[in-house]
């Protein structure tokens, strides 16, 4: 648990880069953990992505450059081990949404999470961009938790549900 734990204190840090190795080596030699995948996953998918993200964070080119490949691969490895996980397929979805502005409705999102058992309440904060009334409650829910952990991934949705630039 020392590089989860390590990487996870960097990611608090917006420590960013060095939070990168260590989730990779947490990967590598520890317990698999989703929620660390995620944080990796997220990681990789800013730093090649989100162009204003990386410039601000100093995010050297050889992370950029292979950022959107490594997400998709560390989001499958993780599909692999939890497939029931609706916040995988979400974040999978939504990133390749950003990408490339292919649509991502409400529908789109309400579908991943009656497919998968294990319904996480990450994708609320998305949902909440179609209806803020009938997703209010959800969405304070997501934003106190990402409140509660500002790790890289709840800072972009707390800036995404408070409607400003994700830095």
């Amino acid at each position: 648990m020392y590089h989860s734990n390590l990487a996870l204190n960097l990611d608090l840090s917006k420590k960013y880069i060095e939070a990168i190795a260590e989730y990779e080596l947490s990967l590598q030699k520890e317990a698999f953990n989703v929620n660390l995948s995620i944080n990796l996953a997220f990681l990789h998918w800013v730093s090649a992505a989100e162009f204003p993200w990386a410039d601000a964070y100093k995010i050297p080119n050889e992370i950029r450059l292979k950022g959107i490949d490594r997400c998709g691969e560390i989001l499958a490895d993780a599909k692999l081990k939890f497939p029931e996980c609706a916040e995988l397929y979400f974040w999978e979805r939504y990133f390749w949404h950003r990408i490339t502005f292919d649509p991502f409705t409400e529908e789109d999102t309400l579908n991943i999470l009656s497919a998968h058992t294990c319904c996480e309440e990450i994708p609320y904060f998305f949902l909440y961009l179609f209806d803020e009334m009938k997703y209010e409650k959800e969405r304070n829910s997501v934003l106190k938790k990402c409140l509660e952990l500002p790790t890289a991934k709840n800072l972009y949705i707390i800036a995404i549900i408070e409607d400003r630039p994700p830095l």
